[in-house]
């Protein structure tokens, strides 16, 4: 009697061992399977780009299709605006709006994987040109070349351009930046163009490194009516320097605020479209076809997209 529970007691034990290692053997081949069939991202393209940009996924396990897989792809936790396409290998999605600069994730089912890279939001215009990418401040040290009676671009220590912490000014008549006594080598933080009459003319050089549709901003005042300013830029200094005739388009009017500090006058310029990277010349003219000696003081200049 006592032997025959024995052995069933062994039976039992033997029973319960087997099950513990085919329930072990069950879930590691479940593990196994989780790992080899969890998606993978080896690339994306484009890098960067705004809403509704497509953009290829490549990589493996994603799933024959979207449905089977329950897959969903998110840019910085954003779901994709739309599937174009979809296969084991590669997705095509379009960009959401709200996006913000992230990683892509791609969720199948209850495992899920992130890009190593960041996909870049970067807005366009409606032109598909970048906007909001650069910004750009115009100092003396951009200045090549100055004609005029009056005319001095010059640049301030502080970012108000406050007329008593100029560190130095272009000197027209060497064409040459030249630092005020005692301010030498300081950092320019500020600019502008002061003491100019009609006809004086200003050229800036700067270098365009990502096409588009750039502007110029700037603020002004004065104390004489009529004044106007035009700007226009092209990569010919010497085309520039011949104001017999400008383009109206951008030529703005200076208001009247009968004052020499007051600059909440704020004029914008443009569009240009720059089409291919390179230096370009920017050339500011002042003009007051009443008054020779009329004056619109030009401050905190910017070339933008």
């Amino acid at each position: 009697m006592n032997s025959k529970i024995h052995i069933e007691i062994k039976y039992l034990f033997f029973s319960l061992l087997m099950l513990i290692s085919s329930m072990m053997t069950v879930g590691c081949k479940n593990e196994d399977s989780d790992i080899d069939d969890k998606p993978v991202i080896t690339d994306f393209s484009p890098k960067e780009g705004d809403y509704l940009t497509q953009v290829t996924i490549t990589g493996s396990n994603f799933g024959t299709s979207r449905k089977e897989a329950l897959s969903h792809v998110y840019f910085n936790g954003i779901e994709a605006a739309d599937y174009v396409s979809y296969s084991d290998n590669e997705i095509v999605v379009t960009v959401p709006q709200g996006t913000l600069t992230g990683a892509i994730t791609i969720k199948k089912g209850e495992s899920y994987t992130r890009s190593s890279e960041n996909f870049v939001y970067k807005a366009m215009s409606s032109d598909g040109y970048e906007t909001g990418t650069v910004m750009m401040t115009l100092l003396c040290k951009d200045v090549v070349f100055c004609e005029g009676a009056k005319i001095k671009p010059c640049d301030y220590w502080d970012e108000n351009g406050t007329s008593a912490n100029e560190i130095g000014y272009f000197d027209v008549t060497s064409q040459e930046f030249k630092y005020n006594s005692g301010y030498e080598g300081m950092e320019s933080k500020s600019h502008a163009l002061w003491d100019w009459n009609s006809g004086d003319i200003a050229i800036y050089k700067v270098n365009v490194e990502t096409i588009g549709k750039y502007y110029i901003g700037l603020y002004t005042s004065t104390r004489d009516q009529n004044c106007y300013v035009n700007v226009e830029i092209g990569k010919d200094m010497e085309a520039l320097k011949d104001v017999s005739s400008i383009n109206s388009q951008y030529s703005r009017d200076v208001v009247f605020n009968d004052s020499w500090g007051d600059f909440s006058n704020y004029l914008e310029f443009g569009p240009y479209e720059i089409l291919e990277p390179g230096e370009y010349y920017v050339r500011f003219l002042l003009k007051n076809d009443k008054k020779a000696d009329a004056s619109a003081p030009l401050k905190f200049i910017k070339m933008f997209n």
